[in-house]
């Protein structure tokens, strides 16, 4: 078992305060990147596509959360899953104010979505700091590195797209200690799809997609561990995002919605069908990050 401490009793840092989307214009399915692909190349509605981007918009206006919307661009069909390109982080961590860090894509054909996401947080005084290439294979961002809300900690998803390599450095460069969790079914090729922490002690998993010490670390860290079914965790109900720590944003249609109800929580229901097709929903769509 790894070292873990209690991460309730780490730093404190605020919630991100701002959400960035991409424009979904040119958004499809040209090649199978994942399991989710099969069966859905050439099988984007963009007509649906766009109405179901809005509703994620929307959604995040609706509790007040400051929206930035990027350009498309034309060739970058996957680009409108904006989370795997960096890895945002608070002021004071990484530099004196916010900054991120690079990711390094492990599909040749996202990799220049990084520089747009990168110029794009620049121009809005975000730090952006590059990992080593040689040293690192491959770390896409906020699809496997998610912050425990409110404290300096990190679990680090290692598995198709991430390896250990990369929390190494992040660990070293900010002293946030990160907890590895292994990733073991290739439906779940992304941290972001299999957990959803929502507050400080309470959290969403699929436990099928973790070993049992990745399943041992959430439910120590996470008094409150939600573990939904399959059916839910393919339906992407893990894949959603609470950005206050009061209401979730997830995709509509999941029996697990109304446990979330039950402790407390506003869920907010969306319909992402087509980005399903890719193997994303509503945390892959946005990148949380902080502006100040």
């Amino acid at each position: 078992m790894q070292a873990l401490p209690d991460p309730r009793t780490l730093q404190a840092l605020p919630l991100p305060d701002r959400v960035m989307m991409t424009d979904p214009t040119y958004f499809d399915v040209e090649t199978v990147q994942n399991p989710h692909m099969e069966g859905n190349v050439d099988g984007i509605d963009r007509y649906q596509a766009r109405l179901q981007w809005r509703e994620v918009a929307d959604a995040y206006r609706s509790v007040g959360m400051p929206l930035d919307v990027l350009p498309p661009e034309p060739f970058l069909p996957d680009y409108v899953f904006c989370a795997n390109q960096t890895l945002p982080l608070p002021s004071g961590l990484l530099a004196g104010g916010p900054a991120a860090i690079r990711s390094i894509m492990r599909s040749a054909r996202r990799e220049p979505e990084v520089p747009h996401v990168v110029r794009a947080l620049e121009h809005r005084g975000v730090e952006v700091q590059s990992l080593d290439p040689y040293l690192v294979p491959r770390f896409e961002g906020t699809g496997d590195a998610l912050w425990h809300p409110g404290r300096a900690f990190l679990y680090g998803g290692t598995g198709p797209r991430s390896t250990e390599q990369a929390y190494r450095f992040i660990s070293t460069w900010t002293g946030v200690p990160v907890v590895i969790m292994n990733l073991v079914d290739p439906r779940f090729y992304h941290l972001d799809t299999c957990l959803a922490p929502l507050d400080e002690s309470t959290a969403v998993c699929f436990p099928g997609a973790f070993d049992d010490e990745g399943l041992e670390v959430l439910r120590r860290c996470f008094p409150r561990l939600l573990e939904v079914g399959e059916a839910d965790a393919m339906w992407m109900f893990c894949n959603g995002h609470c950005p206050d720590g009061k209401t979730y944003i997830v995709q509509e249609g999941s029996a697990a919605a109304a446990d979330v109800r039950a402790l407390g929580y506003e869920v907010i229901e969306v319909e992402t069908g087509e980005f399903r097709k890719a193997g994303g929903s509503v945390f892959c769509m946005k990148l949380a990050f902080w502006s100040v």
